[in-house]
């Protein structure tokens, strides 16, 4: 019952409309700056997507406003209840940890569709106009420069499994992201912060992977499949970031079940 009000309070948030209008407008700002080779010239919708296409500005802003968008989205509702005066109230109805993991639990889903939004909407417009088979065998085709890794055999033989397989990790790090907006919220921070902690996180992965030079720390470089290009090191990148993320979120809300008031 208090996951499905938290959820419902999510979606009907000003935030949330927010998120979604950027979310179209990457979409929009995609179809405009798309190379217009790959948009007029390759009968293959993944050549014209987000996230596999990078001569669109679409690509490249998704990358630095999906942290953004989540936290808009998913971030704030411990924020607003603590504002509202209501935490006390609804701890007092049902208890601690079942007001934080249903936060939580709202936030990462919330969080997740989000992420999802445009690239399910631009599914919508390049499927029904081109075709989704595998690409032709050139090099000069593929937007993930050809490897050994297990993640470009799926892309070049299968690559919508290969889409829905893009589609799962960017929904589970978009859902992450919002958590760990959400949790910011344990500190004594300004509010609003939170909203751009999943951002910041971002940034500095992508500082650390280019000072240590190496690609598989930046998650810039790990969700997006054009910028990474998806090695053979980059799924343990992405399970090390899952379990990092998880671990945090998991110990800092025990935490604060356990020794430190929400309110």
């Amino acid at each position: 019952m208090l996951f499905r009000i938290e959820f419902r309070r999510l979606i009907f948030r000003w935030q949330m409309y927010l998120a979604i209008a950027i979310g179209i407008a990457l979409v929009i700002i995609q179809i405009i700056t798309i190379n217009k080779i790959n948009a007029f010239w390759y009968n293959n919708a993944f050549t014209h997507m987000i996230g596999y296409d990078n001569s669109g500005l679409g690509t490249q802003l998704y990358v630095v406003l999906l942290p953004i968008m989540c936290g808009l989205a998913g971030s704030s509702i411990i924020q607003e209840d603590k504002k509202n005066k209501m935490i006390d109230t609804i701890i007092a109805r049902t208890s601690k940890i079942k007001y934080l993991r249903s936060s939580l639990l709202s936030s990462f889903l919330i969080g997740g569709l989000v992420g999802l939004f445009p690239l399910l909407v631009e599914a919508i417009i390049y499927f029904s106009k081109y075709k989704i088979t595998v690409l032709p065998a050139k090099p000069e085709f593929y937007l993930i420069r050809p490897n050994n890794s297990f993640e470009y055999q799926l892309f070049s033989t299968h690559p919508l499994i290969f889409w829905i397989f893009y589609l799962i990790i960017i929904f589970i790090f978009s859902g992450l992201f919002a958590q760990l907006g959400l949790i910011s919220i344990y500190f004594d921070i300004y509010r609003g912060v939170e909203t751009v902690i999943p951002f910041l996180i971002l940034f500095i992965s992508i500082v650390l992977g280019d000072f240590l030079k190496n690609d598989n720390i930046s998650l810039q470089e790990l969700i997006i499949p054009t910028y990474g290009s998806w090695s053979n090191g980059t799924i343990y990148g992405i399970l090390f970031y899952f379990i990092l993320f998880t671990g945090i979120i998991l110990i800092l809300t025990w935490r604060k079940c356990n020794h430190d008031n929400i309110s």
